[in-house]
């Protein structure tokens, strides 16, 4: 089946969301044999993710040259999104999975029904609350109607070893039974129907009571 790259997927989110979509764009795509025909503009996406993320710290220092710069440093994210999908549209002849791993939505022109891959919750924040090892989070879901939960995982060991924590079906997560004391790297992922979910979110980590 023949597909075509939805591209109003990334060019309509916001700051939080694109950094979010590239990043993911990028984590499925590097490296894998089936995209490597992709690998240098992977790579030029990573640096100009990176160079957005700084663009976006920066400008919230105020001054028409911080904005400017943040406005290109998106704009040329976009256009290198823009690329990837077109050449995802170009060389597709097999599964739509080819596209939908690649990190991209993508529509079935015969019927307009989107297919895709789910994007992680961004702008996480944490709220520690009064009781040992409770914590609240508040995110941002790119795409609210398409998830069902948010799940949540949590690692004591830098990372090394991760355990299935608390699931949430709206914006707002309780969290209990973290352990106190410690250091400790959370992460979370968006779920939806027909067991499809996305990466996970870059870990954040904290330190509870």
């Amino acid at each position: 089946m023949k597909l075509k790259v939805k591209k109003t997927a990334f060019q309509s989110l916001r700051q939080a969301g694109l950094v979010a979509f590239a990043t993911n764009v990028t984590n499925r795509m590097t490296e894998r044999p089936e995209y490597a025909a992709f690998a240098d503009q992977v790579l030029v996406l990573k640096q100009q993710t990176d160079a957005f993320i700084a663009a976006l710290a920066d400008s919230a220092q105020g001054g028409a040259d911080r904005i400017t710069l943040k406005g290109e440093s998106q704009a040329a994210l976009v256009r290198t999104l823009n690329e990837l999908a077109d050449g995802l549209n170009y060389f597709h002849t097999g599964p739509e999975s080819w596209v939908t791993n690649a990190g991209f939505s993508a529509v079935d022109p015969r019927t307009g029904t989107k297919l895709g891959s789910m994007q992680p919750p961004t702008n996480i924040r944490a709220i520690p609350q009064t009781v040992s090892g409770e914590l609240e989070l508040r995110y941002e879901l790119p795409d609210p109607k398409a998830v069902r939960n948010t799940g949540l995982e949590f690692s004591t060991d830098n990372g090394e070893t991760w355990t299935n924590g608390t699931y949430s079906s709206g914006s707002v997560m309780k969290v209990k039974g973290l352990p106190a004391r410690k250091a400790v790297l959370i992460r979370l992922r968006s779920i939806g129907t027909l067991q499809r979910m996305s990466g996970w979110s870059e870990s954040m980590e904290l330190f509870l009571v």
